[in-house]
């Protein structure tokens, strides 16, 4: 069964109050709503008020008189013709161009969209192009490959197609923006520049906590959406919010309002209702309407003990007014609001309107397709550089997977629209375009039903579609702010313009507390979060698939998926602090009787501590509210008297690491502990009589070269001294390692003495072991000899002239003899050989020893268990 979109009354329901103008915005009348009688909300708001006047009365007295191609469209019509305006061709270059208008002198705004692969240069070429032929450009989009033009020519379209075909450039689409022609002050005769505007507005960090005394205002218990969406509980978290901005596209914002008046972003909030040209003055932006502000309100109305509070009430709101005096919002409008809320620093745009005139835009009809493109670039280009669009879904009651015809467009001439027109391939723009979040409207199952607790119901109005819509808010009965020119205060409304807010206002949360979150981070955890109240959207009746994701969820936004400290790795120093190493699967602190251990904590980490064994923690604090990196270090800590203590071979110490973000509610979820364990082993090596010997790297050595010498079968941490004899030196002193084993690399002298010479290991037990070598002037070069004297008679490893673990000395001068310890700290004396080994514990033959052997990983192990603050 062909399914008919319903007639323009319905279409949208473009609310009248006290006389406005009808308007392309998604909202529904409710004022009366208080004094009806008997009816649940959803019975009274989803119902068309008898106060909205027919779109055709409302539009009739702001419409121009017909013009040739008015009454050629009436005639189209009338006849059902499914044609949008008079036919247009395709020219043999693909690019998809508006036929001619009727008659010279017929004023009309033009989109112009280069194709992608356009320069720069070949934009400013068909802009100066279209100068020549004597249209006005309105705003230029370099980033979009596109401008705006303003032409009374009647073939404006294709002779600008005709300019680029000459001129090699590469066009996608020329084509009107509205179906009326442009009238009144839009009316130019010169080329209009753009209007100048000041920089982007800055962000900041509003430190101050938002719990001290928080009491709701007055009527926010009314404003059931708040409380449906965990919006009030929202506001008791105390966590620190950075500033986030919404661009508010719409009507414009009432800026004397008592809970709106200290939240606009007044310097860059802006009017682009004439020709798309930005007009930053005050009255530019100021609601001419109510649905603006009334929008604003649900959005960031202040916490200031009067009227209702706003989702998001430490947001700014910058204005953007979209539409004209007639409630229209044409491609160049929108497409100006969106560019100049990336342009001034917003983070997100609440999108609660469609774009004028056409409800579905086909892409490939000629009369529609320039508007179009150029729309969906300025949404797509926009999101890809991080402005969040949020967009009211429609009040159709209509599927927006499957379009088939609808009867409401062209709206901006009376008697235009077309009945039953195709648009089995439109596009309701924005609602549909990929680069947005889509809002369904919900209300309450009955009156008198708790928001807190209730399962919500769609509402009748609104659209649905498995695969557009991605988030459900309240739109049923919504209260909130109302401009001066139609009473002030707060009154209800509905509509999917009243969802949108809502979901705008979340993510306003969720920026404030991810401040460098951008759009595609900003949609995660916004469809995420709306996930954990699925339950709390009933299926339609109908089966009409409106809850997306699921219900918007301002409580999650402060308190899930919170920014969480991250800590490092764990790292040991037995120096003193001079240097550090990081813990390993197995390292040891052989040398020292004590070691000190530090942890840096980066990110936002307000507070953190260190806390190893039965030692003193260690902890640190940040003084700013959003926290800042800090590092943990203990003083030496004696772990080999901790292990010598106790009774057994093996000893596992824990060590806890905690970290807390910068959320002080019980209910968050960024703070974080990681608990380890470091594991102390005795370990003895005896040495064995056998077992003691020195080896040589060569048995036979020139003059002036490096040779190793190394010594095994000494205890632990024994210091050995190594002495080459006949013409006695000290080569120099190493610990032996946990093998028992020290080595030291000599360079011998270039005048040291040629022959047989015995190189001795003495440790501080007495304990000694020898080996002889030979060593050759350079006349006297001889192939070496092997193992000559030692008590092993394995002949040595060679490793580069190094045995593995030693290291070689750089300095090969004659007669140095330079020598230290493995431990920097440690100089023997000058005149020694560079030694290598681990450092010694004490001076006895046979010491318990301290070794870390095992480390349970701490940083992102399975281990790690999230703490909450009572």
């Amino acid at each position: 069964m062909k399914q008919t979109r319903q007639s323009q009354s319905k279409r949208w329901m473009r609310s009248v109050i006290v006389g406005a103008s009808a308007l392309s915005v998604l909202a529904l009348p409710n004022v009366a709503l208080a004094t009806s009688h008997g009816d649940s909300p959803a019975s009274v708001a989803d119902a068309p008020s008898s106060t909205v006047d027919s779109p055709a009365s409302a539009e009739s007295a702001a419409s121009p008189a017909a013009s040739p191609a008015d009454a050629q469209a009436n005639n189209l019509a009338q006849s059902g013709d499914s044609g949008d305006a008079p036919t247009a061709s395709t020219q043999a270059t693909s690019a998809i161009i508006s036929a001619p208008r009727a008659a010279d002198g017929e004023v009309m705004n033009y989109a112009v969209n280069l194709a992608p692969e356009a320069s720069a240069e070949q934009l400013a070429q068909l802009v100066a192009a279209a100068k020549a032929l004597g249209a006005a450009t309105l705003a230029e989009y370099p980033d979009l490959d596109a401008f705006f033009a303003q032409s009374a020519k009647a073939a404006f379209a294709s002779d600008l197609n005709a300019a680029a075909q000459q001129a090699g450039i590469p066009l996608h689409s020329v084509g009107p923006t509205r179906f009326a022609q442009v009238s009144g002050a839009e009316r130019v005769v010169s080329d209009a520049a753009a209007a100048g505007g000041n920089g982007a507005g800055g962000g900041g960090a509003d430190a101050d906590s938002q719990v001290d005394d928080y009491v709701p205002d007055p009527q926010t218990a009314q404003a059931w959406g708040l409380t449906a969406i965990g919006a009030v509980e929202a506001q008791k978290v105390d966590v620190p919010r950075a500033k986030a901005t919404v661009a508010v596209l719409d009507t414009g914002v009432d800026g004397t309002h008592v809970d709106l008046d200290d939240q606009i972003d007044v310097e860059n909030s802006v009017g682009c209702h004439v020709n798309g040209i930005p007009n930053n003055s005050r009255e530019a932006w100021q609601d001419d309407h109510y649905h603006g502000t009334h929008v604003a309100g649900t959005i960031a109305a202040e916490h200031n003990g009067q009227g209702v509070d706003g989702v998001a009430p430490g947001a700014r709101i910058m204005a953007v007014k979209a539409s004209n005096a007639e409630g229209l919002f044409y491609p160049e409008y929108v497409t100006c609001g969106v560019m100049w809320a990336l342009a001034k620093g917003a983070d997100i745009t609440n999108n609660s309107y469609y774009v004028d005139p056409w409800s579905f835009w086909v892409p490939t009809e000629p009369s529609q397709a320039a508007g179009y493109e150029v729309v969906r670039r300025a949404f797509d280009y926009t999101n890809q550089q991080g402005l969040l669009h949020v967009v009211a879904a429609g009040n159709s009651n209509y599927d927006l997977d499957n379009p088939t015809t609808e009867s409401s467009s062209p709206n901006d001439v009376e008697g235009a629209a077309i009945k039953d027109r195709d648009v089995s391939s439109g596009v309701d723009i924005p609602a549909m375009l990929d680069s947005v979040v889509t809002v369904s409207s919900v209300r309450l199952p009955a009156r008198g039903a708790d928001p807190a607790t209730a399962v919500f119901q769609r509402s009748g109005f609104s659209n649905y579609g498995e695969k557009h819509i991605e988030v459900a808010a309240p739109g049923s009965a919504i209260l909130s702010t109302f401009s001066a020119l139609h009473g002030g205060g707060w009154r209800s409304i509905s509509g999917t313009s009243m969802a949108s807010p809502h979901v705008a206002g979340v993510a306003a949360l969720l920026k404030s507390i991810h401040p460098d979150a951008k759009a595609p981070r900003l949609r995660e955890l916004l469809l995420k979060q709306a996930g954990n109240t699925m339950d709390r959207l009933a299926p339609d009746a109908s089966a009409k698939a409106y809850q997306g994701r699921g219900l918007a969820n301002a409580l999650d936004a402060v308190t899930k998926d919170q920014p969480t400290p991250v800590i490092g790795e764990l790292e040991y120093s037995i120096d003193g602090g001079n240097t550090w190493q990081p813990v390993g699967a197995e390292y040891n602190v052989n040398r020292a009787q004590k070691a000190r251990l530090r942890v840096a904590v980066t990110g936002p980490v307000t507070k953190a501590s260190l806390q190893v064994f039965d030692f003193p923690a260690v902890s640190a604090q940040s003084a700013e509210p959003f926290g800042e990196d800090l590092v943990l270090a203990t003083e030496e800590l004696a772990l080999a008297d901790a292990l010598a203590a106790y009774d057994g071979e093996f000893l596992s110490i824990p060590v806890t690491i905690s970290a807390e973000g910068r959320n002080k509610d019980p209910r968050a979820d960024d703070d974080i502990v990681d608990e380890g364990k470091l594991a102390l082993v005795k370990k003895e090596v005896v040495p064995h009589p056998e077992d003691l010997k020195v080896e040589v790297s060569d048995a036979s050595i020139v003059v002036g070269n490096a040779m190793t010498f190394t010594a095994s079968g000494f205890a632990i941490g024994e210091e050995v001294t190594f002495t080459v004899y006949s013409d006695p030196v000290v080569v120099g002193t190493v610990a032996a390692d946990q093998e028992g084993r020290a080595s030291i690399t000599w360079n011998v002298p270039v005048d040291f003495p040629a022959g047989t010479h015995t190189v001795k290991a003495v440790g501080t037990s007495g304990r000694a072991a020898e080996m002889t070598f030979t060593v050759k002037d350079v006349s006297t070069i001889v192939p070496p000899t092997s193992n000559q004297g030692g008590t092993d008679t394995t002949p040595p490893q060679k490793d580069s002239g190094a045995p593995k673990g030693s290291e070689k000395d750089s300095d090969t001068s004659a007669g140095t003899h330079t020598g230290k310890s493995a431990d920097a700290a440690t100089q023997k004396n000058a005149g020694k050989a560079k030694g290598s080994g681990s450092l010694a514990a004490t001076g006895a033959q046979v010491t318990a020893l301290v070794t870390i052997a095992a480390v349970v990983a701490l940083a992102g192990a399975a281990g790690i268990a999230a703490r909450k603050r009572s």
